[in-house]
């Protein structure tokens, strides 16, 4: 090519060069469209996420809301049906001895005078018998009023059973509804997340990697904390944790529960940060039939319950992990660990920035018997009290 004062000798080359110019402002006006594309994807994508959290966390309380109402009606039946059931054994019972009185008194009324003087016996206890059952009829009317008033009350009493038979039957519609809700809404996060995502999935494979060489929950911890620090780890590159000076031990309690409480900020529904709605079967700390003391504490919880994050954090690990299952590890902003596990399903994955109160899974939904879920909290490694001490006390647990 040839040039002379700047300018192209050859008009066709001119010409094609002009041409290529053309081509590149145009491909490249393309690629900017299409990033400005993307990025109005990825901001569609990223309000989408945020309702998707905040109507999650909606749900997760109505089911909460609900399933303790469901307990309360239950509980409250209950000990209906146990009062009723006891109401008539006793009324039957009274009624069999009303019955038998009342009998005699026929018999005696339908017998003349003159015939009573003819019973072979002594006239002082003919007299005595007539005495005493003519004092017995003041009595059998006050235990037939009494007995008419245990009958009202009765039916009043199978009345609100009825009445909350009916509510319980329409709260626990209303429960299966809204956990419906929640699982289409998480299926929905689910698909949009793995549009959005790529990078997420090489750093599941390598946590994958990680949890597979693991022994235990402290070489997890350890192996997670050196992979967030360095990303380019792999799965072969695992170490174990520098052995501690002490055995892995529940501890007591927290150096300093009050900030410990305040740092969780937890998601109280109505008290206490928990990640589901149950009863406390295994406190912090009790001794296992194992012989060693629990790390955590076990809850047990209705049939398909959800699972929810106690505070906001980080997602480190989402996955099947050696003795505890489905197993969601999150990251505080303080820097502590809590650990879920017992779930049928996680609705979690690693590199998730949730939410206190998200939805990170669901429990099983067996009948035959409550499902349990697992909760531990570490700070160092080191697992301590998740409890804030007026919770621990208590063996009912309200999210």
């Amino acid at each position: 090519m040839a040039w002379a004062g700047g300018q192209v000798n050859n008009p066709t080359q001119a010409d094609a060069m002009k041409s290529r110019l053309q081509a590149i402002e145009q491909d490249l006006s393309k690629n900017w469209e299409k990033r400005d594309e993307l990025n109005r994807t990825a901001e569609r994508a990223s309000t989408e996420l945020k309702e998707i959290q905040e109507r999650g966390i909606g749900l997760a309380r109505s089911l909460y809301r609900y399933s303790a109402k469901a307990d309360s009606l239950q509980t409250r039946l209950q000990q209906m049906q146990e009062r009723e059931r006891s109401k008539s054994a006793a009324m039957a019972r009274r009624q069999g001895q009303l019955a038998a009185t009342l009998s005699a008194l026929q018999r005696m009324a339908r017998m003349p005078a003159a015939t009573l003087v003819a019973i072979p016996q002594p006239p002082q206890n003919t007299i005595r018998s007539a005495i005493l059952l003519r004092a017995t009829v003041p009595k059998l009317k006050d235990e037939a009023t009494r007995l008419a008033d245990e009958l009202r009350t009765l039916k009043a009493l199978r009345a609100n059973i009825a009445g909350d038979s009916k509510s319980l039957a329409k709260t626990m519609a209303d429960l299966e509804k809204e956990r419906l809700s929640l699982s289409f809404l998480t299926a929905k996060k689910m698909r949009l997340l793995e549009k959005t995502r790529s990078a997420e999935h090489s750093a599941a494979t390598r946590t994958a990697r990680l949890s597979a060489r693991a022994g235990n929950m402290r070489e997890l911890l350890w192996a997670l904390l050196k992979q967030k620090q360095s990303p380019e780890l792999r799965g072969e590159d695992f170490e174990p944790p520098p052995a501690a000076g002490k055995p892995e031990t529940a501890t007591a309690e927290p150096p300093t529960p009050p900030r410990q409480t305040a740092a969780l900020a937890p998601f109280r529904l109505p008290r206490g940060p928990i990640p589901a709605l149950g009863r406390i079967v295994t406190a912090f700390g009790a001794k296992m039939p194992n012989g060693t003391l629990s790390k955590g504490v076990y809850i047990s919880t209705r049939p398909s319950a959800p699972v929810v994050a106690p505070t906001k954090g980080r997602v480190m690990f989402a996955g099947v992990f050696r003795g505890y299952g489905n197993l969601v590890i999150l990251e505080l902003p303080n820097k502590d660990h809590v650990l879920i596990s017992g779930m049928a399903k996680i609705s979690a994955e690693i590199g998730d920035e949730v939410l206190a109160g998200e939805p990170l899974g669901e429990m099983a939904p067996s009948t035959s018997s409550l499902p349990k879920l697992y909760f531990e909290l570490r700070r160092q490694g080191r697992p301590i009290n998740p409890l804030p001490p007026k919770a621990a006390r208590r063996n009912k647990v309200r999210g």
